[in-house]
């Protein structure tokens, strides 16, 4: 029963260890992006982007003939 207790503890702070440093400073165009840009906290623990990708308008001067 210990043995059970003790695994699912060190399982519990693993995982949030990890979903705290679980990747790198997300970036838009080379540039790090943080709280100002509602991503990461004040805390100082950045988070990536979630969602799909956001599409860019082409202007109607620029768009291909279909």
């Amino acid at each position: 029963m210990a043995v059970l207790i003790l695994i699912l503890v060190v399982l519990t702070f693993g995982i949030s260890i990890a979903s705290r440093y679980h990747g790198p400073t997300p970036t838009r165009d080379g540039v790090d992006l943080g709280p100002e840009d509602g991503v990461g906290s004040e805390t100082g623990r950045e988070h990536h982007i979630s969602g799909p990708p956001r599409a860019v308008a082409i202007p109607p001067a620029d768009r291909p003939e279909v």
